[in-house]
Parts: structure tokens; C-alpha cells; sequence
């Protein structure tokens, strides 16, 4: 089972930073304009806040980029983990890659 955070009721609710969004690997030009975008968003959410203007609340939805990072929680079994791991362990993307330490792991795995 899967739950993310719903955009539609959740943007407007906490200011915007740079840190919500990806972006470990942009270059100094890209990372320069990404935080004019969070600037722009930021702004159209306080005066969201403000109005209640249904215009500025589709701005939001509509401007924000898609590496904005949102919570999403997962309950699966050992099962589950394991394979998601296997399946993923030689991933070309950084962040696909699960991270483990030591040789093992999965400690309550059975040899």
C-alpha cells in the first residue's frame, strides 16, 4: 500500500525552499534559475494565502516542476524489499540505487 502527500490540498500549506526540490545535479546556472522559480512560487503562494484566488492556486499546480519532492509512504513485506532491492541494486540513476551497508543487507535473510 502506498500514500503520497496530495498536491492539490498540501501546496499552498508551507513555504517554499530550494530544498524541496531535486537538485543535486544542476549546474551553478541551472541551480540559479531553479531558485528564481522557488522565488516566483513562493510569492504566488503568499498571495494565494492572502486572496484565495482560485487563478493563483492554479499557478502553483501549473508552474511547479516536476522535481518537486513530495512524502510518499510504502508498507510492504521483507518479501517486497528484497526483490525491490535485487531489482534495483545495478540502477544507472544515483538515487535508484538502494544504499546498504555491509555485505548484507538484509540480516534476517536466510542464506
Amino acid at each position: 500500500m502506498a500514500n503520497s502527500t496530495s498536491t492539490m490540498h498540501k501546496i499552498h500549506s508551507k513555504p517554499f525552499s530550494i530544498d524541496d526540490f531535486s537538485h543535486d545535479h544542476m549546474t551553478p546556472e541551472t541551480l540559479a534559475f531553479m531558485e528564481t522559480v522557488v522565488g516566483r512560487l513562493e510569492a504566488i503562494r503568499l498571495k494565494y494565502m492572502e486572496e484565495k484566488n482560485k487563478e493563483d492556486w492554479y499557478d502553483l499546480i501549473q508552474l511547479l516542476p516536476s522535481s518537486y519532492n513530495q512524502m510518499r509512504t510504502c508498507t510492504m513485506n521483507y518479501e517486497t524489499l528484497i526483490n525491490i532491492y535485487y531489482a534495483r541494486k545495478a540502477h544507472k540513476l544515483e538515487g535508484g540505487t538502494p544504499s546498504a551497508a555491509g555485505s548484507n543487507p538484509f540480516p534476517m535473510q536466510r542464506s
